[in-house]
């Protein structure tokens, strides 16, 4: 399972889904990894709030009942 960390701005929620676009330092083509969020961490940045986010990558399968989710929460 492919799996990423960065730093955010913003807090995000565990278990959403994310999509990481990136361009590849081989040959610059753009790459897309769909990823679900495993763990947020809060840190102090110089007196500023950043988020440390865990995430790892997901299948199709997990996006499209995601989407699903997402859509009937909203009835």
């Amino acid at each position: 399972s492919k799996g990423l960390r960065f730093k955010s701005d913003d807090p995000l929620l565990e278990d959403d889904l994310l999509a990481v676009f990136f361009r590849s330092p081989s040959n610059g083509i753009e790459k897309k990894i769909d990823c679900k969020i495993i763990r947020v961490t809060a840190i102090d940045e110089n007196g500023t709030k950043k988020y440390e986010i865990a995430a790892r990558g997901v299948n199709k399968e997990e996006v499209r009942r995601y989407k699903e989710w997402l859509s009937k929460r909203g009835q």
